[in-house]
């Protein structure tokens, strides 16, 4: 079988979405000996990384190529026999089966979080689905909104649960941590989020729970790793400073950071919060598991789903909750290290092959 695969996502500088392509393909390239695949709709100027030798690029560029693949797959892209979007993604009208993955339904419940271009986009996507052969979510709770807003059959979704990648270890080379704390400006301990810097990540109460304990007199610098909209993150950092907190001293903004230094970041945290008022997965807890940190969360979607027996929780509903719960882990040597060791077996009890294994199965039941 020959397979379509949006490569869309490897041309986005990094984000959970361009993860998640990169390692399935890598994932399929170790366990597919049979089939073939081609690599369609990525940006021009992308780099055309190696997976293997079953692995071709769609070299085709055409004016307008990209918008007119919404409705037909054009160039090479047209001879496949299955196409899976790795993107919410699925041409309209071709001939040929399709697969869609959707990660969560965000711009659906949280439009206002999203530009106008991507909700626009998103228009398209319940029809899509009903298009689809099979559509592929990253959780029970992503399959339950899916049936619930877009009123998609049960049966015809299948959920594939991610995994932390090969290179999410402690680290323990000195030097390595070195330069990853010099790079950053890192404090000596800290607290630590890691996402794309939004609304839905929540991170005004995360700032208000630290200033209230810095106000308490039990201070711990914040690190927030991550970029975002250039006005949302003027209006985190004055929002810190209005709750007592010092840029740069209490508080840390080290914009984006290259996927090669995340493991030494979360190996170098006290604790990771991740405070997000939805998501379909959530890979950086998982991520900063398989890196031996100590994790706490919202109790909500695919988090209470997923991290259920490895992680602390807390209740945004009550605003003492979150600063109370960071202290606590943070004096509680025991309760760190019960977390991180549950951390550790969560994080590595799944690979990104078990992730294809499970994707090439679903392309089975996709195709007559």
């Amino acid at each position: 079988m020959r397979i379509g695969i949006d490569a869309y996502p490897l041309s986005v500088r990094g984000g959970g979405i361009r993860r998640y392509t990169e390692n399935l393909l890598q994932g399929l390239s170790r366990v597919d000996g049979e089939n073939e695949y081609l690599l369609c709709r990525a940006r021009p100027g992308t780099k055309q990384r190696e997976f293997g030798s079953s692995f071709a690029w769609d070299d085709q560029t055409l004016p307008m190529k990209r918008w007119i693949e919404q409705a037909w797959l054009l160039g090479d892209a047209r001879n496949v026999d299955l196409f899976h979007g790795t993107n919410y993604f699925a041409p309209q009208f071709d001939r040929h089966p399709t697969v869609v993955t959707v990660h969560d339904l965000t711009v659906h419940l949280f439009p206002e979080n999203h530009p106008l271009k991507r909700r626009l986009r998103h228009r398209l996507l319940p029809a899509l689905c009903r298009r689809s052969a099979r559509i592929i979510a990253d959780s029970m709770t992503t399959k339950a909104d899916i049936v619930k807003h877009y009123r998609i059959p049960e049966d015809k979704i299948d959920v594939v649960y991610l995994a932390a990648g090969d290179e999410f270890q402690p680290i323990h080379e000195e030097s390595v941590l070195d330069l990853v704390r010099k790079r950053y400006d890192l404090p000596k301990s800290f607290v630590l989020f890691v996402g794309t810097l939004e609304p839905r990540k929540n991170l005004p109460t995360l700032l208000s729970a630290m200033g209230q304990l810095a106000r308490s007199g039990f201070k711990r610098p914040l690190v927030i790793a991550g970029s975002g909209e250039t006005r949302y993150v003027a209006a985190l950092k004055a929002m810190a400073r209005s709750h007592g907190l010092e840029l740069e001293e209490d508080v840390v903004f080290t914009g984006y950071v290259d996927d090669l230094d995340l493991p030494a970041l979360y190996t170098l945290c006290d604790l990771f919060v991740y405070p997000s008022i939805y998501e379909g997965f959530g890979l950086p807890p998982l991520e900063a598991m398989a890196c031996g940190a100590p994790v706490l969360l919202s109790h909500n979607s695919s988090l209470s789903e997923l991290y259920e027996k490895c992680s602390a929780f807390v209740n945004l509903a009550d605003p003492d909750a979150l600063p109370a719960m960071v202290q606590r882990i943070l004096e509680d040597s025991h309760m760190r290290s019960r977390l991180l060791e549950q951390g550790l077996e969560r994080a590595h009890a799944r690979t990104w092959d078990d992730v294809a294994r499970e994707t090439l199965d679903v392309y089975s039941r996709a195709t007559p």
